[in-house]
């Protein structure tokens, strides 16, 4: 018999097989997938009429058909979002905690698929069970549905956060929400927040200017969570002065969150959130965003983003609130 070398033509990219025409005159076609071609013994290569040297050529012409499929998602998954179904309950993971636990590589797609949920990453893809990312994790629940947070956008600048006890529950380390959700999204990134921290008030034993004057020169993007520890009379100079001090560092860009008016402790925070609108639209317009926390975190539904104080947030309101700035960052740097 003499072997014969496969048209290219031959070749169907969608199956990754190959029709080669039978080295006899019958116009029956035999039919050999890439894949299992390179598991068949040189015996029966040669009982099937073709060489070792066929078979060799005929491999290399297959692998790129041959390759695992890509996952559907191009992007980078940096956190996994997920939301209770038995109870209104949200947790953000940082992706690095499960692309190492479970061996994924890069993880670019996350899946809820009934009790369990499909992580796909660069390295494979694990079935993981929703009980196992319970116990993994300490979630509320094994009753719950995921979705992957992408990167989306990246950048060669900086990005500075300033905020108070709030802001402590979301940065508090490499892993905790507002970290995850904006992983690899800036070049360098800085994180400094303290408890009971005030805008500029000197009896403060922590204040928003002296973070303010601590950032890297150049900064783009900046994130403000204070106010809720700040007098309203004196509320507008602050914001001046915070502000003023951001600019001449050569920050482009400020993203200001408004307090949450919940708690009848904190009586000025609807007052210090008319004063941020009313910068925002006036005299530092173009410079200060309003991030509006108050308005997103409002109505009865939301209660359980808010510990007994109503003032600092449980785990769903720190995954919420990470996930709102997230958004306005991203917002910010694609309209750039």
């Amino acid at each position: 018999m003499t072997s014969q070398r496969p048209d290219p033509s031959l070749f169907d990219s969608r199956t990754s097989v190959a029709t080669v025409p039978t080295p006899t005159s019958s116009t029956t076609d035999v039919v050999i997938s890439c894949r299992l071609l390179s598991y068949i013994p040189a015996v029966l290569v040669r009982a099937l009429g073709f060489t070792a040297a066929f078979a060799a050529a005929l491999v290399p012409a297959c692998e790129p058909a041959c390759e695992p499929p890509e996952p559907q998602s191009t992007e980078e998954v940096v956190a996994l979002a997920v939301y209770g179904l038995s109870s209104s309950w949200t947790r953000l993971i940082d992706a690095d905690l499960v692309e190492d636990r479970y061996g994924l590589g890069s993880l670019r797609e996350a899946v809820s698929e009934g009790v369990q949920v499909r992580l796909t990453g660069t390295a494979g893809t694990a079935q993981v069970s929703a009980a196992d990312l319970d116990a993994a994790y300490s979630l509320p629940s094994s009753s719950f549905n995921v979705r992957g947070v992408t990167r989306d956008r990246s950048t060669n600048s900086d990005f500075a956060f300033i905020g108070n006890s709030l802001g402590v529950s979301i940065t508090e380390s490499e892993t905790a929400e507002l970290p995850a959700v904006l992983d690899g999204v800036f070049a360098t990134v800085h994180y400094d927040a303290v408890g009971a921290r005030c805008t500029a008030d000197p009896g403060c034993r922590s204040t928003g200017i002296d973070a303010a004057q601590a950032i890297t020169p150049g900064t783009e993007v900046a994130v403000i969570e204070l106010g809720i520890n700040d007098a309203s009379g004196s509320f507008p100079t602050k914001i001046d002065q915070m502000m003023q001090i951001l600019l001449d560092k050569g920050v482009d860009t400020v993203l200001w969150l408004t307090s949450s008016t919940r708690s009848s402790y904190a009586s000025w925070a609807g007052a210090n959130n008319n004063a941020l609108t009313s910068a925002a639209a006036g005299r530092w317009s173009g410079r200060l965003v309003i991030v509006d926390w108050n308005a997103h975190s409002s109505g009865t539904g939301k209660d359980s983003w808010f510990q007994s104080d109503r003032i600092h947030l449980t785990g769903t309101g720190q995954a919420e609130m990470a996930l709102l700035i997230r958004d306005h960052v991203i917002q910010h740097l694609q309209a750039s």
